[in-house]
């Protein structure tokens, strides 16, 4: 989805990168995971340590996952945070998320909110801005 939104020139390179942020994040909350299956109590101590271990970082993943959703939530809330999770973990399309019998233009303006919606965020987590008026000043020591 990203790619292919990117390559038509409608994601910018920030976005894309938020994007995918967004999309790694989520994926490993959903447990997505590579490598080994399961676990086999009778196996070495060795084995057992490496599964405790990976039941630690998955904790550890999972805190700093519901942090990074509360920081998205604050800049584009949770109906966005489900929109985004629709498109970049669920694998939906506009046209399937837009129901069948979509029209072009409601399709259209499935792919606007989405987006508008990673635009938000991108400014939201990527760009540098200060506090209001908030006056930048650079002095150096010689």
């Amino acid at each position: 989805m990203l790619a292919r939104e990117r390559s038509n020139g409608r994601l910018t390179e920030a976005e894309f990168f938020v994007g995918r942020l967004c999309q790694e994040a989520w994926e490993k909350q959903s447990g997505a995971r590579m490598g080994r299956r399961g676990f086999n109590p009778s196996g070495s101590r060795d084995q057992t340590v490496a599964h405790e271990l990976s039941i630690i970082y998955a904790l550890d993943d999972a805190a700093k996952v519901a942090a990074f959703n509360n920081r998205v939530a604050a800049a584009i809330g949770w109906t966005g945070v489900a929109v985004l999770k629709r498109f970049l973990v669920e694998g939906h399309t506009f046209s399937t998320y837009a129901g069948l019998g979509a029209t072009e233009a409601q399709i259209n303006k499935v792919g606007y909110r989405f987006r508008d919606r990673l635009k938000d965020l991108t400014e939201a987590l990527y760009t540098a801005t200060g506090a209001e008026r908030q006056q930048i000043r650079s002095t150096r020591d010689d």
